[in-house]
């Protein structure tokens, strides 16, 4: 009794046009997906972006990675697994910060920003200040009285000599709209510093 052969049937490698190749990739970038959000929900952790590098305000938020953390009611306040941050940095972020909301700029917040260039001695000055810093600015009036104007602000460019000793510096400080008439008078009402403010880690 003559038995017919089988006939062999040939897999056809998947080519690039191939509608069943980005159906196969389109499911395993949503299975990450599902699963990262799945994971968000397990014993109240959620996945947010942290600083995976030190940057400085100004700064494109490139170098960053996602963390696995238990925020509570905190959760709203920092970048969540599906808004990756975009823009530039509005503060200086240390590596392993967790990045806030307000902390990097969208298009509603750069149109109320405002860029002032102040006048400072280099004595009242952080050594060695530089772009990405963040200073309290203080002004003291004729009877020696030292007022806060601004806390938190954005150094945004210094001119001059900031080590030096005999010529004055200009730092260009980062203010919304809100708080330039407030700089300008402390600027021109007296002498002004400028104190460091410790980025916490």
């Amino acid at each position: 009794m003559d038995v017919e052969p089988r006939r062999v049937r040939r897999l056809r490698p998947l080519r690039w046009r191939d509608t069943r190749l980005w159906i196969g990739i389109a499911l395993v970038v949503a299975a990450m997906f599902i699963g990262a959000r799945l994971f968000t929900v397990d014993n109240g952790r959620t996945l947010v972006w942290a600083a995976s590098a030190d940057m400085a305000a100004g700064a494109a938020p490139t170098q960053v990675e996602l963390v696995s953390v238990a925020l509570g009611s905190a959760d709203p306040l920092y970048l969540g697994v599906d808004q990756k941050p975009t823009g530039e940095l509005l503060i200086p972020l240390r590596r392993g910060m967790l990045i806030p909301r307000d902390a990097v700029s969208d298009d509603a917040r750069d149109v109320n920003m405002r860029y002032v260039t102040v006048a400072v001695e280099p004595a009242n000055a952080p050594p060695n200040i530089a772009a990405g810093a963040l200073v309290d600015v203080w002004s003291t009036d004729e009877e020696g009285i030292a007022l806060l104007v601004l806390d938190q602000a954005v150094v945004h460019e210094v001119a001059g000599e900031p080590g030096g000793v005999r010529t004055g510096i200009q730092v260009v400080l980062q203010v919304t709209t809100t708080e330039v008439a407030a700089l300008l008078a402390a600027a021109r009402g007296g002498a002004v510093d400028l104190v460091a403010v410790p980025v916490q880690s």
